[in-house]
């Protein structure tokens, strides 16, 4: 599996780090983004190669082979923030609630990151005698901008674009690309939350 996972980055060219106890020290140094945003996203992407079919938690963490307790704090947060319909019971599971060009990349990294200042003076006012005049700070400040710029231009489309490629990783088997998302959300099923277990 984690060759499988080398073989997405390489789809993507996207390396998603994991932010660790000394995640602020690193900070300074490399954009990164945490490990709810990486789960995140792939979730998202696998989910969005179903076309509107119920994706379970387990599948997702089988696929990615990754913690299913973390997953569903994940996807509960994406329900909640309008990315994901999830249906419960025996045979629930998640689904988009968007089609998958309306789910714009740059917009979930800002929903799931919980701050994306690379630098401390970014962050807090005071953080350093020389701010105000400090050229650093500025550059920093649109390497960030141009960070999130980039990937304002890509949606969920785009990352699914490799369908056969990702769907032989992920599921063993190509997944048909339909020229239409159906959204089959039912009645039962909005914004309802994920329990122990039933996605």
């Amino acid at each position: 599996m984690k060759k499988g996972f080398r073989a997405l980055k390489d789809v993507f060219g996207i390396l998603l780090h994991w932010e660790g106890p000394k995640a602020a020290e690193r900070r300074q140094s490399i954009m990164r983004l945490t490990l709810h945003t990486d789960f995140a996203l792939r979730t998202l992407i696998q989910v969005g190669l179903n076309d509107g079919k119920l994706t379970t938690i387990n599948d997702i963490a089988q696929s990615f082979d990754i913690s299913k307790a973390h997953l569903m704090k994940v996807v509960n947060d994406l329900s909640q923030m309008g990315y994901l319909d999830t249906v419960r019971g025996r045979n629930g599971g998640i689904r988009l609630m968007r089609e998958p060009r309306h789910i714009n990349i740059g917009q979930v990294v800002r929903d799931t990151e919980d701050q994306l200042d690379v630098i401390g003076c970014l962050e807090h006012k005071g953080y350093c005698p020389i701010e105000r005049v400090c050229t650093l700070r500025s550059a920093l400040r649109d390497a960030t901008q141009a960070f999130l710029a980039v990937l304002d231009t890509y949606s969920l489309a785009d990352l699914i674009k490799p369908r056969k490629a990702l769907s032989s990783i992920l599921f063993g088997s190509p997944r048909l690309d339909h020229s239409r998302f159906k959204m089959n959300a039912s009645s039962d099923s909005r914004h309802s939350r994920i329990n122990g277990g039933s996605a």
